[in-house]
């Protein structure tokens, strides 16, 4: 979930940027980012289970607490 929690971000921070274009430095929370999610009607991650050999659906309720545990880890 990783490399998805980073895209997912630098997707927000792209649109931040378009939004604040003569900003140099962003600022913004996570709870930030969970409204931007909140934006898109419908969104989910598959991830693939090594133990059942099949891809997993998770909503944007799980994606949010992934994104909140890698931002979470980035910061320390």
């Amino acid at each position: 979930m990783g490399k998805c929690a980073d895209y997912l971000v630098k997707l927000y921070e792209r649109k931040l940027r378009q939004m604040n274009p003569g900003v140099k430095q962003l600022s913004y929370d996570v709870s930030d980012i969970y409204k931007f999610l909140d934006t898109y009607e419908d969104i989910a991650v598959l991830s693939f289970q090594k133990s059942t050999n099949t891809y997993v659906p998770h909503d944007k309720k799980w994606i949010k607490q992934q994104i909140f545990k890698h931002v979470k880890h980035q910061a320390s």
